[in-house]
């Protein structure tokens, strides 16, 4: 007697929850700041939502891009973003009824490359040598003064 009693919504519930079911995958990786792409390579059979802080910030599928800040530009092997932030790519994907969820937690960073001075520098060693070719005729002349006065 299963169909009766508490057996009955059990097994119904069982049966259900394994035809309807998903799977979830979460994983973490890291990306460099000095750059800030993200490389990934978007399954278009699948829809592709990228979250920064909470919100939602690029969708990529086979029908639709869309791409807006933190995200600077999305293509179907990266993204490139215009600051340095944590990103989340969500992924479902349905095949004959089962969703695949993927969640991907891309962890920015901090770039570890010197920052260099904006100044070129081919203008910093002009600089450089005039100032060693004012203080040699300066001294030039100083020594050759017979009153030091007058130098």
């Amino acid at each position: 007697m299963f169909c009766g009693g508490i057996m009955g919504p059990i097994i119904f519930l069982t049966v259900v929850g394994q035809v309807s079911s998903s799977s979830a995958v979460q994983e973490r990786r890291t990306f460099s700041c000095c750059d800030n792409t993200v490389s990934h390579f978007h399954d278009l059979s699948c829809d592709n939502f990228w979250i920064a802080d909470g919100t939602n910030i690029a969708i990529f599928s086979a029908e639709t891009s869309s791409c807006e800040p933190p995200c600077k530009e999305i293509r179907q092997d990266r993204m490139v973003l215009d600051q340095c932030v944590n990103v989340t790519r969500e992924t479902e994907c349905t095949v004959m009824g089962v969703t695949q969820e993927t969640r991907v937690t891309y962890l920015a960073q901090t770039c570890l490359l010197p920052v260099y001075s904006r100044t070129p520098a081919g203008s910093q060693s002009s600089v450089g040598l005039l100032l060693v070719a004012i203080m040699t005729g300066w001294l030039l002349c100083y020594s050759q003064c017979d009153q030091p006065s007058r130098c």
